[in-house]
């Protein structure tokens, strides 16, 4: 066994190389992390990148420096932000988009009784049913919060759609 004791990213690295390289450690430490910015952290100390000089991830990540959203404007909005836009005299958001969004929250509910069940002496006996459960948990809350922003845009092209012209009887 040979330890990696520091080392240096020139220029900058994918996403996807560091998740898997973080879950390469989490399986052989047996560590539980879930979270991507958890597991960026955790690869930055095992690698050592902090070694040589500061490994900034909004700077050496690919994904980071160009400010690729995997959320959609809606899914990005403060709860001020998407009350408002629900309430307002527009279609979209409506209610599959408040559906999507009261699912990832009641699973979010579920994921936090998980992280206070997880660790305590108290309940022990049921930390690998939450080690199991939590990151089905994460999984399917980063599945359903996009459909937040999916549902509107579905029923804004459906909108549109109507509004084509028809050609003939078959169309309508």
């Amino acid at each position: 066994n040979i330890a990696v004791v520091g080392s240096h990213v020139v220029g900058s690295i994918p996403l996807q190389a560091l998740l898997k390289a973080a879950d390469h450690y989490i399986e052989k430490e047996n560590v539980f992390l879930i979270k991507e910015q958890q597991k960026i952290r955790f690869i930055i100390d095992r690698l050592g990148l902090n070694s040589v000089s500061e490994f900034k991830p909004e700077s050496k990540v690919i994904e980071y420096v160009l400010g690729v959203n995997r959320h959609g404007p809606l899914q990005s909005s403060t709860v001020q932000q998407f009350v408002e836009s629900v309430g307002s005299r527009t279609s979209t958001p409506g209610g599959g988009s408040v559906s999507a969004l009261v699912t990832a929250l009641g699973l979010a509910l579920g994921q936090m009784t998980g992280w206070m069940t997880y660790g305590s002496k108290k309940h022990d006996s049921a930390e690998k049913t939450v080690t199991t459960i939590l990151p089905v948990i994460h999984k399917t809350i980063d599945q359903i919060t996009p459909l937040i922003d999916a549902d509107a845009m579905a029923f804004s092209n459906y909108l549109v759609a109507q509004k084509m012209p028809t050609a003939n009887e078959e169309e309508t």
